[in-house]
């Protein structure tokens, strides 16, 4: 999908109010598109592809309204953590189906649309850590259990492996309510930054 396409899916999603119901006809209908498609086929590929393109939109969004200053007036646009929880691993699902483990050497393309798959996921985590919502012991099990399923063999590349064996486990982690290290994976981007002054670099470069 190009620049383009990837803003106008954004600019379409935007304040949506009914972004929970936006949400589960997307899922709704991929979930009987893909049931009757054969496991690591292209068909679906395909539609599993398309739907996390719009997925990664929907997650980036959120974390966009919850890292707002006053994240309340954005509630009309926000989705359930109960919500996220169920996309997330309807899409580990879906990986585990689409991507076979393999070993092997693989295509550069095959990659990317793992890598993906990969950001993705660490989007919709990031989001659902943001709520600061402590998910109960079946939810965090759950979660554990699809990630294992969905990546425990894949040889990864070194980013892939530090975003879903290292970051999204780090993620979870916290997400059982277990305090957070001094050096937080997850933590939001936004808040009180002293940024760098560059005008005297600036200045240099433009002469």
């Amino acid at each position: 999908m190009s620049h383009h396409a990837f803003a106008a899916l954004w600019m379409q999603l935007e304040t949506r109010t009914d972004i929970n119901n936006i949400l589960s006809e997307l899922v709704g209908r991929n979930s009987l598109e893909s049931s009757v498609l054969p496991d690591h086929s292209d068909d679906l590929l395909e539609t599993t592809l398309g739907l996390s393109v719009i997925l990664r939109v929907i997650f980036d969004l959120q974390r966009t309204y919850l890292q707002s200053p006053r994240p309340e007036l954005q509630s009309l646009y926000l989705l359930q953590p109960s919500q996220l929880l169920l996309a997330i691993v309807h899409l580990l699902r879906l990986k585990s189906r689409v991507f076979y483990h393999s070993r092997d050497r693989i295509s550069e393309h095959f990659v990317a649309q793992r890598s993906f798959i990969a950001q993705t996921l660490v989007s919709s985590l990031r989001a659902l850590w943001l709520w600061n919502n402590p998910l109960g012991p079946n939810e965090i099990v759950q979660l554990q259990v699809a990630f294992q399923n969905a990546w425990e063999e894949d040889d990864l590349s070194a980013r892939d492996g530090f975003l879903i064996r290292i970051l999204c486990a780090k993620i979870i982690n916290e997400l059982s309510g277990r305090p957070a290290t001094s050096s937080s994976l997850a933590f939001p981007a936004c808040g009180h930054i002293q940024l760098r002054d560059y005008t005297t670099l600036v200045s240099i470069l433009g002469t």
